[in-house]
């Protein structure tokens, strides 16, 4: 009994076997005879199952729309979208199509696959895109430990195709992936931080890097050579430092890419950074700026002379913060001029010149030649070295409004920051006229809570900032959904304080009072708010937290 056991189950499993060695020849006919209808109808073919998927296509195609139109988007670069379908008859699915065209301005790549291989290719998607039978209450740790499954699962198809890359050395569609990628998770910069067997690829969202996948340096270093090549920079130098610039189109419209590369031990650290027009909103209400830096700024535009310098370390935002000014300044009356390096946002009607230091063209002698330009309002990217600050200070004095930047911890530390470089105390103290400090911090999304129970920490630090009398009941936690990666954070606002010189002040800085001294009389006479309590304010709001002030603004 036991030896005729043994054969019969021997001899199903083998059947199985032949019957999936079967199933899979029949398949591969099917993918022939479908690749041939392809050819004939001037259609591309793919074998969809085979295909990293990007979660973001059912963006454009509902995931419910697929299963049931047997459709698939599997890429898309610039304004192409690549569609996998079934039955390209099916009179719904051309309207859907149709649709995109005319709403996303897209142009469709259509292919044809198998209804096997759109299943397939869908499969590990149900899960996730299955309606919910009833919402579990997540208590906080577990809460803590799903932050960010969802932006995992987005970004996925990257990891998917850091291998196929691996594999087929595609670096330049890797490249279009990656732009993309970027911009659909809003990330500000791309990293690409080699190391000793492999290279880091991370994105920097809200502020915060995040890690995307790994990609073996042999891959790596075909996105650099393309990186350099779309840059104009030099593919065959690796042993100093090098900047360049490139853009593409994406839904209709231009992004600009600055690159910049360091020589490291284990090849060029590659960091890109993004300026997508469509994610800068200049107006300083959105920014986050609020009273009485707000008023501060708004009143700068009936200014005819003067210097306005917005302070803050890398990545504070000072550039936006310039870029909105300039627009309130920019009028059919006026001539205005800006001096960056590089440009990173163009403005209509304004005159924007970008420095070239290898042509010898530097922020001196740009802003030099900007005066025989007759500019009313004129913006220096930012203030690095002596005779720049003296002739900025100058234009200041002679009737131009001067827009300007400056690394500086807070406003106050503008001032001696100013004059260490050079200018004189009684050209710098009628010369500056509005001050303004900033950061950024991460803004809770919509989805936060209404949380007013702080830690004894929390509630403590507020209290000393703020007095004992304060109102908790708008203080919100964050939670997480979709619209931010469950991150429980979406996009950032500005943290601000500034001061206005006046005759006392002006007077203080001629004779060289010291900073303890200016900054009671600010504080206590003049009224300025701190970037510290501003950032608290917000908190009260349910705008951000104790946590992300702490992390952003500890002065």
């Amino acid at each position: 009994m036991d030896n005729n056991f043994s054969g019969n189950q021997t001899t199903s499993t083998g059947n199985q076997g032949m019957m999936s060695q079967v199933g899979q020849i029949n398949q591969e006919f099917k993918e022939r005879d479908i690749a041939q209808k392809a050819q004939s109808i001037g259609f591309g073919y793919v074998d969809i199952a085979k295909q990293p998927i990007n979660p973001d296509v059912f963006d454009y195609i509902s995931f419910a729309d697929c299963q049931r139109l047997k459709v698939l988007p599997f890429m898309i670069l610039g304004d192409k979208l690549s569609v996998a379908m079934f039955d390209n008859q099916n009179a719904e699915l051309l309207n859907l199509l149709k649709n995109l065209v005319q709403t996303r301005y897209l142009q469709i790549l259509p292919y044809l696959a198998s209804i096997e291989g759109i299943d397939k290719a869908l499969e590990p998607f149900s899960s996730r895109y299955a309606e919910p039978t009833s919402t579990p209450t997540e208590s906080p740790a577990n809460n803590e430990q799903s932050q960010n499954q969802n932006f995992e699962a987005k970004i996925a198809y990257l990891k998917q195709l850091g291998d196929k890359l691996h594999k087929l050395g595609e670096s330049q569609e890797g490249l279009n992936e990656l732009e993309q990628g970027a911009l659909l998770t809003e990330a500000s910069d791309i990293h690409f931080q080699p190391n000793a067997n492999n290279t880091s690829v991370r994105f920097r969202i809200d502020g915060v890097l995040k890690t995307i996948t790994e990609l073996d340096n042999k891959v790596y270093n075909f996105f650099a050579t393309q990186l350099k090549h779309k840059a104009g920079m030099k593919i065959n130098v690796n042993d100093v430092p090098q900047d360049g610039r490139y853009s593409f189109n994406y839904e209709n419209r231009q992004v600009d890419i600055r690159v910049s590369s360091l020589p490291t031990e284990f090849g060029d650290s590659m960091v890109l950074r993004i300026l997508d027009n469509q994610n800068v909103d200049l107006d300083l209400i959105k920014l986050g700026y609020t009273d009485p830096t707000l008023s501060l700024l708004l009143n700068a535009q009936e200014l005819s002379q003067g210097m306005i310098m917005v302070t803050g370390p890398t990545g504070s935002g000072k550039s936006t913060t310039l870029y909105t000014l300039l627009k309130n300044f920019n009028d059919e009356e006026s001539k205005v001029i800006t001096l960056e390096d590089p440009v990173e946002y163009k403005i209509p009607g304004v005159v924007q010149s970008p420095i070239k230091k290898d042509a010898g063209y530097t922020f001196a002698k740009g802003l030099e030649a900007i005066l025989r330009q007759d500019p009313d309002v004129i913006m220096v990217g930012e203030i690095r070295d002596e005779n720049t600050a003296e002739t900025a200070a100058q234009a200041a004095l002679t009737g131009h409004v001067v827009l300007c930047t400056l690394h500086t911890n807070n406003a106050l530390e503008a001032l001696p920051r100013f004059i260490n470089m050079g200018v004189k105390p009684y050209i710098a103290a009628p010369a500056l006229n509005i001050v303004v400090a900033q950061r950024l911090v991460r803004k809770l999304c919509d989805c936060k809570q209404q949380n007013p129970n702080l830690s004894p920490e929390e509630l403590q630090f507020l209290q000393k900032e703020l007095g004992n009398d304060l109102d908790f009941s708008q203080i919100a936690q964050p939670t997480g959904c979709d619209k931010c990666h469950n991150t429980g954070f979406k996009g950032r606002i500005v943290i601000a304080e500034g001061f206005k010189i006046n005759e006392e002040l002006e007077d203080m800085i001629l004779s060289e009072a010291p900073l303890s001294a200016i900054k009671q009389v600010l504080v206590e006479k003049m009224g300025m708010q701190t970037m510290l309590k501003d950032g608290l304010k917000k908190v009260l709001a349910g705008l951000t937290t104790v946590k992300e002030i702490k992390r952003v603004a500890t002065l």
